[in-house]
């Protein structure tokens, strides 16, 4: 029988979401190459990466497509934007208490209300 402490699942825990860092660093890099040059270098973009993946483990963003969605907000918008008052209604949202997938479909679906507008 195979028994894995919980010293060796946490290192492997931590293993995948290092990979999963990396992995959005290089998406943002390819995705988002102006807010890549910004940011100044690999190291530095590691860092906003990983700042941006905690902020959206604060709102209770867990699964990698959310927390990927949510770095390509803060790329888009600039990190913390929905501390702005033009944002608040983003930040109501974030809020509501409601199920992570359902705050991130309301959010995509009134961020392309307002693409088609023009209006964002």
């Amino acid at each position: 029988m195979l028994n894995i402490r919980p010293s060796q699942f946490a290192s492997f825990e931590g293993a995948l979401v290092r990979e999963f860092a990396d992995n959005l660093a290089r998406y943002v890099h390819d995705r988002w190459p102006a807010f890549a040059r910004a940011a100044g270098g690999s190291p530095a973009l590691r860092d906003l990466v990983d700042a941006s993946v905690k902020r959206a483990r604060a709102f209770g963003f867990s699964r990698r497509d959310h927390v990927a969605t949510w770095v390509d907000w803060e790329c888009e918008f600039g990190a913390q934007f929905y501390e702005l008052e033009k944002w608040e209604w983003f930040l109501a949202i974030l809020k509501n208490g409601l199920d992570p997938a359902i705050r991130v479909h309301r959010i995509e679906y009134r961020l392309q209300v307002l693409r088609n507008r023009g209006t964002l």
